[in-house]
């Protein structure tokens, strides 16, 4: 199983944008959760990640849920207080079936997620409409 760790990507600026590991998942069902500790003083108007991972009913599958939630906050210039104006909220699931080479899972992942990183993805997601 892999190993807690933090999650270190690039934002729109290629500077690098650090998810602090928060807690490890500590079985199936429990999800391990991520947060960005920088931007404020409020852990509910930081940015959040989290996995969560079980088998399906059948114990065929392995299924894999992901939630990233971005706040977007503001502060009120008169009394300073922070508050979230909105969330940016991207969920993936993940079907991985337990009767397939390790090979066809790897590559099959590998396709996926970099897909869901694609340029083309990436706009349609920023833009709000899908490919015409």
């Amino acid at each position: 199983m892999p190993q807690m760790a933090n999650i270190v990507v690039k934002d729109q600026g290629a500077l690098d944008f650090t998810l602090t590991a928060l807690t490890p998942s500590s079985g199936d069902t429990v999800p391990a959760r991520w947060r960005n500790e920088a931007p404020s003083v409020y852990a509910g108007n930081r940015v959040n990640a989290s996995l969560r991972t079980q088998y399906n009913a059948a114990k065929t599958a392995r299924r894999a849920e992901f939630l990233f939630n971005y706040p977007v906050i503001f502060t009120d210039t008169t009394t300073g207080i922070q508050s979230v104006r909105s969330v940016v909220s991207i969920s993936a699931v993940a079907q991985l079936p337990q009767n397939v080479a390790q090979t066809d899972l790897t590559n099959a992942v590998t396709i996926g997620v970099n897909t869901l990183a694609s340029a083309l993805i990436k706009e349609c997601l920023i833009t709000g409409f899908a490919a015409t």
